[in-house]
């Protein structure tokens, strides 16, 4: 096991083409931390030693919820380290996905995208955004790690050959695998690309090899989204624009348009606050809604006997229509009176439409 002074090393806990991460002890203060120790036959490489360095003292200066933050970087025995906070709520893992809820997901999004947006502001590009890159805190917060500081043509593509850009070839901008100057807008498509794999399951684009991935995010165009989540396509395929211009500016107007789209504040998308009962996205459009609406209208017309309201003003119990899209509430809903049909007051029937259409 790999020493390092003022560290006990307890475990090994993860291993990359850059380096290899410990949970340890930092003994000066008793806490755990997660050591990032450079792999050592890279360390020969003065240049790549002192931009690994120097970018993670500059990350070390930021504080921010969804950022991991760095508690000490330095040499010991000729080897860089990075003793960064041990976040041990587990990592955006395929099989976490599986059981996360649609708008768990899209808050993840968000919280990523603020994050970025928070380096963006100090003039710092992260590179490399991908699912691999997002942990958890116990309570759920998302955190982004690995900001910008593997930037070294040896990192880990997760492929076979050595690279000549740098990145993860799955998530990279256009701009990115042609080696090109990278902005704020490079990391909002790679983030487009992981809000896409998060809801599909799989990237959006797939090849034999790096070079084929490399044109495929230059050339194809970006695959539609299921229709279930039809209402998600403007915004992944504004981030995935092969142009930097056409893309989201920033990543708060990013953020201000979720919100919009799913029916909610951006606070509480950040903050994990809202219903996921609005996120429940069928894909109905605005013709087959208004008919629904006057299908159950002229249910209603026919019962014209049915009572809806009492002297008060106050609905009365009645059976909900069974609108397709729509989730059940968590009681279930009071039964109709005898031998009456089930009716439903318009005040509901306009609730059970999407909120952008009543908006119009």
């Amino acid at each position: 096991m790999i020493k390092i002074r003022g560290y006990k090393i307890i475990k090994l806990l993860g291993q990359g083409g850059m380096a290899n991460v410990y949970l340890a002890v930092q003994k000066s203060v008793d806490r755990y931390v997660a050591l990032k120790v450079m792999l050592p036959e890279l360390v020969s490489e003065k240049s790549f030693t002192k931009r690994f360095l120097a970018e993670a003292r500059i990350a070390a200066r930021f504080r921010h919820p969804n950022i991991v933050s760095i508690h000490d970087v330095n040499v010991d025995d000729g080897l860089p380290y990075i003793a960064m906070e041990y976040i041990s709520g587990g990592s955006l893992t395929s099989e976490r996905l599986e059981k996360m809820s649609l708008h768990e997901k899209i808050s993840v999004v968000a919280q990523v995208a603020d994050a970025l947006g928070f380096l963006h502001r100090q003039n710092f590009v992260h590179r490399d955004v991908k699912p691999d890159n997002v942990i958890f805190r116990t309570d759920g917060t998302a955190v982004l790690t690995d900001f910008g500081i593997a930037r070294d043509e040896k990192t880990d593509l997760r492929l076979t050959q050595t690279g000549a850009v740098i990145g993860t070839p799955y998530y990279m901008s256009p701009e990115q695998t042609r080696g090109k100057k990278l902005d704020a807008r490079s990391d909002l498509y790679s983030l487009g690309v992981m809000l896409y794999t998060m809801v599909v399951g799989k990237v959006p684009f797939d090849g034999e090899n790096a070079l084929s991935i490399y044109i495929m995010h230059n050339r194809e165009p970006v695959p539609d989204l299921p229709e279930e989540f039809a209402m998600l396509d403007p915004i992944v395929k504004r981030l995935m624009a092969k142009a930097p211009e056409d893309r989201f500016p920033d990543s708060s107007e990013f953020i201000r348009e979720l919100a919009d789209v799913v029916n909610t504040s951006p606070t509480k998308l950040l903050n994990r606050s809202f219903e996921g009962e609005a996120l429940e996205i069928t894909g109905e459009s605005e013709e087959d809604a208004q008919d629904r609406v006057t299908e159950v209208l002229e249910v209603q017309t026919e019962a014209g006997d049915a009572e809806v309201a009492d002297d008060s003003g106050d609905a009365v119990d009645a059976e909900e229509p069974d609108v397709p899209g729509k989730r059940p509430d968590r009681a279930s809903p009071p039964e109709s009176k005898p031998g009456r049909p089930g009716t439903a007051s318009l005040q509901t029937i306009l609730g059970q439409l999407p909120n952008r259409l009543r908006e119009r």
